[in-house]
C-alpha cells in the first residue's frame, strides 16, 4: 500500500488530496482546501497580485508540510487557469520551489480535462456516452466520451473570471445577469460551432461549484465525500438555489446551508455558468463526482 499526494494550485483555492492506494484502487481518501483567490483580477490584468502569490505560496508550503509529516510522498503539484493565463506565474513557481523544495507543473486545460475525466470513470459507473464537465475558478473543461475521450477542450469560463468581469454588486442587478449570461454564452456558443459535438446518455459534474450546489441540495451541514459521490440534482433544483443566491446579500448568501463562506462571492457565477450549460446541452439531470482531477492524476500517471 502506497501514501500518495497532490495538491492542485487552482484559480479559487489549492486543495490537497491525501489517499492510499493498493490493488489499482484509490482508498482513505481525504482531501483540504484553502481559499486564496489566486486568479483574482487575472482576466483583467494579466497579473497575480502580491496577495494572492503570498497566500497561495503559504497554503502550498502548509500543505506540503502536512503531507510530509503524515508520511505521504508528494506526487506531483500543479497549477491551472490562473497559472496559464497570468504573465507573472514565474513568481508563484519561484517562490514555491524556495519554500518547499518542489516544482510546479503548469498543465494545459486539456490535460487538466483529461485528468478530470479518468478520475471520473473509474469511479462512477456509467452506461453509453459521458459529457463531463468541470467548472473551476478560471475555466470550464468539457469532455465527451466513454472508454475513449472524442472531444476535449477548456473554455474560459470559471466562476472567479465571470464574477470580476461580470458582477459587482452583492445582490447582482438584472443588467449584470443578462451580461453574465451573454459573455458566457457567446463561449458556449462558439464551442459548439467548432465542434462536431454527438450525442450522450449521461452528464457527470466534478469541480468545486458543482459539488457545492449539490451540498446545497442535499442540506449538507459538514462536506461528505462520500454522499458528494453520485449525487444528483435536476435543472428545477439548480434554478430553486440560483433563485436563492441572486435574491440575498453576502452575509445571507453565508448562511445557506451547504456553501463555504469562501467561494460565497464566485457561487452566483459558477452556478450560472452550469445553468447556460444545462440550457445549451439540452439535459435535465447531472450526477456529482468528488473523483476529480487530483484523483485522475494518480490514475493516469501511477496505477
Amino acid at each position: 500500500m502506497r501514501k500518495i499526494s497532490v495538491i492542485d494550485m487552482g484559480t479559487n483555492s489549492v486543495r490537497l488530496l491525501l489517499c492510499e492506494f493498493n490493488n489499482g484502487k484509490i482508498i482513505n481518501r481525504n482531501k483540504k482546501l484553502i481559499t486564496t483567490r489566486l486568479g483574482e483580477g487575472v482576466d483583467k490584468n494579466k497579473k497575480i497580485t502580491d496577495r494572492a502569490i503570498n497566500d497561495t505560496v503559504k497554503a502550498v508550503k502548509e500543505f506540503v508540510d502536512e503531507a510530509t509529516n503524515k508520511n505521504y510522498s508528494i506526487y506531483k503539484i500543479i497549477g491551472t487557469s490562473a497559472l496559464r493565463d497570468a504573465e507573472n506565474s514565474y513568481h508563484v513557481v519561484d517562490d514555491i520551489k524556495t519554500e518547499t523544495g518542489y516544482d510546479i507543473d503548469i498543465i494545459s486545460g486539456k490535460a487538466e480535462a483529461k485528468f478530470g475525466y479518468e478520475g471520473v470513470v473509474n469511479s462512477i459507473e456509467s452506461t453509453g456516452k459521458n459529457l463531463v464537465i468541470d467548472i473551476g475558478g478560471g475555466s470550464t473543461e468539457l469532455i465527451f466520451g466513454n472508454n475513449n475521450i472524442d472531444l476535449i477542450d477548456s473554455l474560459n469560463i470559471g466562476a472567479v473570471r465571470m464574477t470580476d468581469r461580470c458582477v459587482k454588486n452583492e445582490i447582482p442587478t438584472e443588467d449584470e445577469l443578462d451580461y453574465l449570461r451573454n459573455e458566457i454564452d457567446i463561449i458556449i456558443d462558439e464551442f459548439i460551432i467548432n465542434n462536431d459535438i454527438s450525442s450522450f446518455d449521461n452528464v457527470i459534474g466534478i469541480g468545486g461549484t458543482i459539488t457545492t450546489l449539490s451540498a446545497i441540495n442535499l442540506k449538507m451541514d459538514k462536506y461528505d465525500l462520500n454522499l458528494i459521490q453520485g449525487s444528483k440534482f435536476n435543472y428545477y433544483e439548480l434554478s430553486k438555489i440560483i433563485k436563492k443566491f441572486i435574491s440575498v446579500d453576502f452575509n445571507k448568501r453565508c448562511e445557506i446551508v451547504g456553501l463555504q463562506k469562501g467561494r460565497a462571492d464566485i457561487i452566483i457565477a459558477g452556478s450560472i455558468i452550469l445553468e447556460r450549460l444545462f440550457n445549451k446541452f439540452n439535459f435535465t439531470e447531472i450526477i456529482v463526482s468528488d473523483f476529480d482531477n487530483l484523483e485522475g492524476i494518480i490514475f493516469s500517471e501511477i496505477i
